[in-house]
């Protein structure tokens, strides 16, 4: 029997932050970032086949101005690449998703997650996390992999809450391995 390796991805926002973007580290079961660091695939995020996903959700804000979120909706978008072209060649692309789970390109994640508070000086810091999974597969490939979300962002007393929508999209890869460029 093989051990299940978790995958841990984090996703993060400003409650105040003007743009759209979601900030985000991946991280592997040995601590490291498997994120491709230089070269080809620079920035990709790299999967192993076995592994288990998870998602974590961070926001932060000024203590006079933020207390909490929530997640509205949250989908997971994976677009295939290419993985074999050419001449006299056919045409091929990557599987939907690298995720078994996901028959097709959008998964809606399911809204249930657990939630805790942090303060550190005049910041407040409110952790989602996901209470399901993601497996991944053993198809090989490369995948545009983008998360959009929209949250409800709670601020003080007598204060407007607002609804943002948030995003990221880089690519991720499952099959050359990681830290590893092709020639």
């Amino acid at each position: 029997m093989s051990v299940l390796k978790d995958v841990v991805l984090s996703v993060g926002f400003d409650a105040d932050q003007i743009s759209d973007q979601l900030a985000f580290k991946f991280t592997s079961p040995d601590g490291q970032e498997p994120v491709h660091p230089t070269g080809l695939f620079e920035g990709e995020i790299y999967f192993c086949e076995g592994e288990v996903f998870h998602l974590r959700v961070i926001a932060s804000g000024r203590k006079a101005t933020f207390s909490s979120f929530q997640i509205v909706d949250c989908c997971l978008i994976t677009r295939p690449k290419v993985v074999s072209a050419g001449a006299e060649r056919t045409t091929r692309y990557a599987p939907p998703s690298p995720f078994t789970q996901q028959i097709g390109a959008c998964q809606a994640l399911v809204l249930d997650f657990t939630s805790e508070a942090a303060e550190r000086g005049d910041r407040r810091f409110v952790t989602q996390d996901w209470k399901h999974t993601l497996d991944v597969g053993n198809a090989l490939g490369r995948w545009e992999l983008s998360l959009v979300m929209t949250v409800r962002i709670f601020r003080g007393v007598d204060m407007q809450e607002d609804i943002r929508v948030f995003s990221f999209d880089p690519e991720t890869e499952v099959g050359s391995g990681r830290g590893k460029d092709l020639a």
